[in-house]
């Protein structure tokens, strides 16, 4: 369930003094008044409206994600609920209908809000639900989309991979004179990768090495480097219609069927020779965890290195 609270600001408390002068309008437009509830464009006003939401969803019985603090649940006896919360949306689920009703009534005794029904769209994420494979399909086509007309790359070409093998990345490849720094002045080379970082964090981890690459010449950018961002574009291009699918157990049969690939190069990078290591975990052939990153030169032989990843999955997995 996906619901919206009316004006969030406005029910929370202020924990410091905050004086403001009358709107004009008012009989008396001279009068400084103590605010004791928020407004829109104050500076604490979001950090507000949290520590509100806070109260109230610990008053009800629910705790806190320590890994993320936007995330809520309760367990009672096996009736489980969640709470997925992003400013004055948020997210309800669990395994009870009845539950659910209550939790939703809580809240509306206490905050002004619009029930949405069953999510279709959170964060500018599609969300498509299966509920005979009990699968949740994620996709942002219409981000990508929007990005690749953004940066004129709508028509262009279109490639089945996000990098080419045998190109390698490197400070060499900044701008070297004027004339290259004047090429790449009015290039939205930072925009356009952090519209990739936030894809692959999000619904697309195919594209999370290419796009990590790249983000490291978001300081100074070359031509070679704008090139590659263009290449997982490019890719995006043709693979808009992938999904990330999440979900998928097979509770009534009480079936787990797990996979777990990890790998690593052994100091590719030409700048430092760091070596780069990646993992996927899989739950019933759907990812369900995934990382990339790099990695200190070690004085290890390369199967040695190639175990770095594999115990980081594996600390994940059980931890």
């Amino acid at each position: 369930m996906q619901f919206d609270v009316e004006t969030a600001y406005f029910n929370a408390p202020l924990s410091e003094e905050i004086f403001m002068r009358q709107p004009d309008g008012f009989a008396n437009g001279k009068k400084v008044l103590r605010l004791r509830k928020s407004l829109y464009g104050l500076k604490q006003a979001g950090r507000e409206w949290y520590h509100e939401m806070h109260r109230t969803m610990e008053s009800i019985g629910f705790k806190r994600n320590e890994k993320d603090w936007a995330i809520y649940s309760r367990n009672r006896g096996g009736d489980v609920q969640i709470l997925v919360l992003y400013v004055d949306d948020f997210l309800l689920m669990g395994n009870n209908p009845k539950s659910l009703e209550e939790t939703t009534r809580q809240l509306k005794r206490r905050y002004k809000m619009h029930e949405l029904g069953e999510p279709k769209w959170f964060l500018g994420i599609q969300l498509v639900r299966n509920r005979e494979s009990r699968t949740i399909e994620l996709s942002q086509r219409s981000l990508i989309e929007a990005a690749l007309k953004k940066y004129g790359l709508d028509d262009s070409s279109k490639y089945s991979t996000p990098a080419d093998t045998k190109v390698h990345l490197s400070k060499n490849d900044c701008p070297q004179n004027d004339f290259e720094k004047e090429t790449m002045e009015n290039v939205p080379y930072r925009e356009a990768v952090g519209t990739l970082m936030y894809i692959a964090q999000r619904t697309r981890p195919d594209i999370l090495h290419s796009a990590s690459v790249c983000a490291q010449f978001n300081a100074n950018p070359g031509v070679a480097h704008w090139k590659a961002v263009k290449r997982v574009y490019k890719y995006l291009n043709e693979s808009r219609d992938k999904v990330l699918k999440v979900g998928g157990f097979d509770i009534e049969n009480n079936t787990l069927h797990i996979e777990a690939y990890s790998d690593a190069d052994y100091g590719n990078n030409v700048d430092d020779r760091t070596s780069v290591s990646g993992g996927i975990f899989f739950i019933n052939g759907i990812s369900s965890l995934h990382f990339a990153e790099n990695r200190n030169p070690l004085p290890f032989r390369r199967a040695r290195q190639n175990t770095l990843p594999l115990a980081k999955l594996s600390k994940n997995c059980y931890g």
